[in-house]
């Protein structure tokens, strides 16, 4: 078979599948849902942390003021968020590409080179608005991305499996797997039938 990945799943000659998956930034959300999802996280934690400090004036005080806090920081972080995520579609043209690899020990999910090339240009942008910002949190995680244009999965260390039809993606642990509509059931039953220790949805 062709060893270059198509848009469909194919089995080429070393044994592993391979393809492509070229997701519209515009109309599958995925991504954005991801984004969002993660800064929902900083803001429950910072509820918490708002809320411990401020036992000492009474525990309806101090979930009103962290409530506060929070409130704030959605605020600010949602339409940032939004902002940021539109500009990030726009300068990769509305395709985020992938090149997925995948056999029986897992599966590796690599942005195409001229991808990350722009990615990595985004990254540098979010190291230096960190470290303009005083945020050593932002920085670190830019740094992070700057190095990570890629992500492979073993089977055997998989917990969770979830498959989003509706969205093209199968999330394995935390890696996103896009597989095209042809393909889904058998990609799913793949990773399934190889991933003993996950709790499958």
């Amino acid at each position: 078979m062709d060893e270059s990945p198509g848009d469909r799943v194919t089995m080429c000659q070393d044994g592993k599948y391979r393809w492509v998956y070229e997701m519209s930034l515009f109309r599958n959300p995925t991504i954005l849902y991801t984004l969002i999802g993660v800064f929902l996280l900083v803001i429950a934690i910072m509820w918490l942390l708002m809320f411990f400090i401020g036992l000492g004036d009474g525990v309806s005080e101090a979930a009103e003021g962290a409530t506060m806090v929070a409130g704030i920081g959605l605020a600010i972080i949602i339409p940032l968020c939004l902002i940021g995520y539109a500009i990030y579609a726009l300068i990769l043209k509305g395709k985020y590409c992938v090149v997925f690899e995948m056999d029986d020990d897992g599966v590796l999910h690599a942005q195409q080179e001229r991808q990350a090339e722009k990615a990595g240009l985004l990254a540098d942008i979010g190291i230096l608005a960190g470290i303009l910002a005083g945020n050593p949190t932002l920085a670190g995680s830019s740094l992070l991305a700057k190095t990570n244009d890629s992500m492979y999965t073993e089977f055997s260390d998989v917990r969770f499996i979830r498959p989003a039809r509706g969205r093209n993606t199968i999330y394995v642990n935390n890696n996103q797997v896009y597989v095209p509509d042809e393909d889904f059931d058998m990609v799913l039953d793949f990773i399934r039938g190889r991933c003993p220790n996950a709790r499958k949805s």
